[in-house]
This record gives structure tokens, sequence and C-alpha cells, in this order.
């Protein structure tokens, strides 16, 4: 599970890192993207390197993500992505 602050140094470099550091598969991405000001190319690279490279990951995501990747997300990846804004508590089993 990655928990991202803010994900200023990119979801997709976030993620690579934590995989390469940790060498453990990611399930659950929690948090802001950083994809407020992604433009709909960069969001269809972000989603394409997603499903090829992260197989079904479950996002719960929140603030800068922002509306139109938020929805380009759900759109590519149904119910697999959900609203997190603050004050959400999430269980985990």
């Amino acid at each position: 599970m990655v928990i991202c602050g803010c994900c200023h140094a990119g979801l997709l470099n976030t993620l690579s890192h934590v995989r390469r550091i940790f060498e453990r598969p990611i399930t659950t991405v929690i948090g802001g993207t950083h994809l407020v000001a992604a433009d709909a190319d960069y969001l269809q690279h972000v989603i394409d390197v997603l499903r090829n490279e992260y197989g079904t990951l479950t996002y719960y995501l929140n603030h800068c993500t922002g509306e139109p990747a938020f929805l380009a997300l759900a759109s590519a990846f149904g119910n697999r992505v959900h609203s997190c804004p603050a004050g959400t508590a999430l269980t985990f089993t």
C-alpha cells in the first residue's frame, strides 16, 4: 500500500521507486496523485502505465488528483477508484 501526501515527484515515479525499494507488489494507492494539471495525453499515459505495469491496484484518491484525472481513472479502472476526501476512515484486513 502506498500512501501519497501529494505525488510531487509524479505518481509513476513514486510507484516505481516503491516497487524497486520494497520488492513487493503494490495493491493500493491512497492520497493525492498530483494530476490536477495533467492534460488528456499525459493522463492517458498514466492510465496505460498503471494498467500495464501495476495490474489491479485499488485507488483512494483525494485533493490534488483533480476532478478530470479522477474521472479518467474511474473510467479506466471502474469500481477500483474511490474518492477519499479528508476525514475518510479506511479499514484494511
